[in-house]
């Protein structure tokens, strides 16, 4: 008896362990690696050819699954002092996904608070990245 209910809990130990290690759509877009391009952009347009570049490693996401890396788009919209840029996959010619928001903060000392905050869709759960580094 106790070696079957031994078996049953070795195999729902082993099936929640690999639902924790299942892959999220969000594994393919790196939130660390995106402020990363934000800081060293000069504007909305490059920090979108940036993110968009094989050579940074941080976009490759195919959320459409037809084996290639979907294009992202940066939206840059201002509210106050807040500057907020929606990154968004282009996943048809009708459709897109918001991924993930990055918000640039301006404090009234002069510095900037930024995080990158991941949809919950494409991560799972939603995501805070808050960079350590000014």
């Amino acid at each position: 008896m106790f070696s079957v209910v031994a078996m049953v809990a070795c195999a729902y130990t082993s099936s929640y362990a690999q639902d924790l290690d299942a892959e999220v759509p969000g594994d393919n877009f790196s939130l660390e690696g995106a402020p990363e391009l934000f800081k060293k952009s000069e504007s909305p347009e490059e920090f979108e050819r940036l993110l968009n570049s094989p050579d940074s490693k941080v976009n490759n996401l195919d959320l459409n699954g037809d084996g290639y890396i979907d294009y992202v788009r940066v939206f840059d919209r201002q509210e106050n002092n807040i500057h907020i840029f929606i990154l968004q996959a282009v996943i048809s010619e009708n459709e897109s996904q918001d991924i993930a928001v990055i918000e640039l903060e301006k404090l009234a000392n002069g510095k900037a608070v930024l995080q990158i905050i991941g949809n919950e869709d494409i991560y799972g759960i939603e995501t805070i990245i808050e960079p350590t580094r000014e």
